[in-house]
């Protein structure tokens, strides 16, 4: 399955990372793209937008500090 996790900082990279160990298709994206490095070396792909993401994706998982990031991801900058 082609699983995309948007925010991969302290909390969503373990979270993204066990996807990715339990042997899925791995997209991910960051605001930081550093924040990313990890998870890429360890064989997950980058997506370069939410949107780009979400058409790569069966299933999309997100873990961002609060509801304006969360409405800036999902509805797009105002």
């Amino acid at each position: 399955m082609k699983i995309g996790f948007i925010g991969v900082g302290n909390i969503g990279a373990p979270i993204a990372r066990q996807l990715l160990h339990a042997g899925h298709a791995l997209f991910v994206h960051d605001i930081r793209p550093e924040a990313a490095n990890a998870l890429r070396a360890a064989g997950a792909a980058w997506s370069s937008s939410p949107a780009a993401l979400a058409a790569e994706c069966q299933v999309v998982a997100t873990c961002l500090p609060g509801p304006a990031e969360m409405e800036a991801v999902c509805l797009g900058a105002p």
